[in-house]
């Protein structure tokens, strides 16, 4: 069961598995010398802050809160 303590999360479990493929692709890029979006170019499309982009690296996806969508869902259990 998620936890409904702390803020509720901004981010779709899907924006969360975008983030994490946006990492992948950035460190494969890097090591043929080529480039991708920036951190701040992908926080901008998703209308989040940058420091969400590097909570979702540095945790790995992982949140406490349950998916925003389904929230109420978690919340029943």
């Amino acid at each position: 069961m998620k936890s409904s303590m702390g803020r509720p999360r901004l981010l779709t479990d899907e924006q969360v598995e975008l983030i994490l493929a946006w990492r992948a692709d950035v460190e494969g890029w890097k090591q043929q010398g080529r480039r991708l979006k920036t951190r701040k170019q992908l926080a901008k499309e998703l209308g989040v802050s940058e420091t969400t982009i590097w909570n979702v690296l540095e945790h790995r996806g992982w949140f406490k809160q349950a998916d925003p969508a389904q929230r109420s869902e978690a919340l029943r259990d």
